[in-house]
């Protein structure tokens, strides 16, 4: 009987996964956003991978969704691996950066320089709404490129994070955060 029930949750579980998922390709259909599907069933989760050419370059951003925890992963790796004798100085950045937005975050891998931003969505069995889709993948392209020129100035044009923060932040758009 309780072999019944385990199974019964995780039908359960990926049942409320596929409705979170097809809101998202609903979205992403909506928009006209080419996209392709992992599925990674050892993981229990779903990769959707999309491609963007944003200002910045061209980016990879994907949608991972965890079925046994409920929360759609959002992130955009940047087109560049921060050199090691860089990395902290763009933390520091990034981080100055990142108190001046609402939604979004951002992480540097410290061993290999790989630079994404990032956002989270809790679902549960009703999935989330368009909007609420919408506004996070906005959200961590919008970061990824409103980012990259100050990464850049950083690791080549040997600027310090307090300075670059200083330009970009009289350039800023309060309302786009």
């Amino acid at each position: 009987m309780l072999v019944k029930s385990v199974i019964n949750l995780k039908i359960k579980e990926m049942n409320q996964s596929h409705i979170i998922q097809s809101v998202i390709e609903e979205v992403l259909n909506e928009k006209q956003i080419a996209y392709s599907i992992d599925e990674d069933q050892e993981k229990e989760r779903n990769v959707i991978h999309m491609g963007f050419n944003l200002e910045s370059g061209i980016v990879n951003t994907y949608f991972v969704i965890h079925y046994s925890t409920q929360i759609v992963e959002l992130f955009t790796y940047l087109p560049i691996n921060v050199p090691e004798e860089k990395r902290l100085q763009v933390s520091k950045f990034l981080d100055m950066v990142e108190a001046t937005y609402f939604i979004g975050s951002f992480q540097l891998n410290h061993h290999d320089g790989r630079l994404r931003s990032k956002s989270y969505i809790t679902y549960d069995n009703t999935g989330a709404n368009h909007k609420t889709i919408d506004l996070h993948l906005a959200a961590v392209n919008h970061l990824a490129n409103e980012t990259f020129p100050g990464v850049m100035k950083i690791c080549f044009g040997n600027r310090d994070a307090d300075s670059v923060f200083s330009d970009t932040s009289k350039q800023k758009d309060v309302k786009m955060n």
